[in-house]
């Protein structure tokens, strides 16, 4: 049932219903409402499935970064992994905001990916790597709406981007707008060079 709902929300069918659901996956309607009281509880089922779904070798490049920006851009470079598998279910979602469960499931979500991102952003701070002029919360704000489900929409699905496009200027954009770049050292003469010679 939940291959057969994501089949049809991936094909735009983002209103059908619980019967139609039960049609593709070839059992009876009465046989869904066995597993699922309501579309939105399916959506939500899918929807957590999408998500767990290898998310733990997505980030472990996070995890695993030597440093707050590394550790940023893999976290940009797992939403271009992660964005596309999960495009149908979001879609579905916005037409369901009526329904408070399932209003309810994507402000959960929507918190837990701001958490992650301030955990970056703080370690990013903590390695003095944050420009004086931005703070925690304003930079993580900034960079939960680039990588927000809808930005990736308008530009991966609407205007055409690839993802590696999004990850890359995306990426860019927050490294120019609050990273302070690392210094880089000036080569210095060896003891056993020559000085010059004076004129």
């Amino acid at each position: 049932m939940l291959l057969a709902a994501r089949e049809l929300f991936e094909g735009g069918h983002y209103s059908v219903g619980l019967g139609e659901i039960g049609r593709r996956a070839g059992v009876s309607r009465q046989a869904v409402y066995l597993h699922f009281s309501s579309r939105a509880e399916l959506l939500n089922a899918l929807t957590i499935i999408e998500e767990e779904a290898d998310i733990g070798r997505l980030l472990a490049p996070v995890f695993a970064a030597t440093s707050g920006v590394e550790a940023l851009r893999h976290l940009i470079d797992a939403g271009a992994q992660f964005e596309p598998r999960i495009h149908a279910m979001v879609q579905a979602t916005l037409r369901m905001q009526d329904d408070p469960t399932v209003v309810a499931a994507n402000r959960q979500r929507m918190n837990a990916r701001f958490a992650a991102r301030q955990d970056v952003i703080a370690r990013i701070e903590s390695e003095g790597q944050l420009a004086t002029d931005w703070d925690v919360g304003t930079a993580t704000g900034f960079v939960w709406s680039l990588t927000a489900p809808s930005t990736f929409d308008l530009l991966v699905v609407q205007h055409g981007w690839s993802a590696r496009k999004w990850a890359e200027s995306t990426f860019q954009l927050l490294s120019d707008a609050f990273i302070v770049p690392t210094p880089v050292d000036r080569p210095t003469a060896n003891a056993h060079d020559e000085a010059p010679a004076r004129p």
